[in-house]
């Protein structure tokens, strides 16, 4: 199901693409969007910034390691500002 608007048609969003959509799938950090939600989302800055400054901070509270997330990401997302 959608994440965002609840459909049942979904694929698969990689929270980090390019040259990190490998460690997305290898660590499961995919957001199920239906085809609707996923054109209109995934070149989108605001929401883009969002699940990654989230999913660093849930990495970082499971895993307690921001150079680790660093490491493997290639950033910090926390402090990181693309203007």
């Amino acid at each position: 199901m959608c994440c965002l608007c609840s459909k049942w048609s979904i694929t698969k969003h990689e929270i980090f693409g390019g040259r990190n959509r490998s460690n997305s799938i290898k660590y499961g950090l995919i957001l199920p969007l239906c085809l609707n939600c996923h054109i209109s989302h995934q070149n989108d800055k605001v929401f883009n910034d969002y699940y990654h400054r989230l999913v660093q901070e849930l990495w970082e509270r499971t895993y307690g390691s921001r150079e680790n997330f660093i490491k493997i990401f290639g950033k910090n997302y926390l402090t990181y500002n693309k203007k």
